[in-house]
């Protein structure tokens, strides 16, 4: 009967003390501040425009084959 009463009285407690972690998880988890690596990743992936692309076509035909090839068998799936 005692435990009764104390999970009662005191169980919203604990509710309360998991929405919270679960919203801090959430929080810190989806507005993660990038690592220093992920950054510079990122910046070399927008650097490469589309003249540097078509010199890399033009200096390798076959890269151009690839690539529609890729693009086949992408939408193929």
């Amino acid at each position: 009967m005692y435990d009764d009463v104390v999970t009662k009285r005191y169980a919203h407690i604990l509710d309360e003390d998991r929405l919270a972690l679960a919203n801090e998880m959430e929080e810190k988890f989806y507005n993660a501040v990038p690592t220093k690596q992920a950054q510079i990743d990122r910046d070399n992936k927008s650097n490469i425009d589309a003249d540097e692309i078509a010199t890399m076509i033009s200096n390798n035909p076959e890269l151009l084959t690839k690539i529609l090839q890729s693009i086949q068998s992408a939408n193929k799936s």
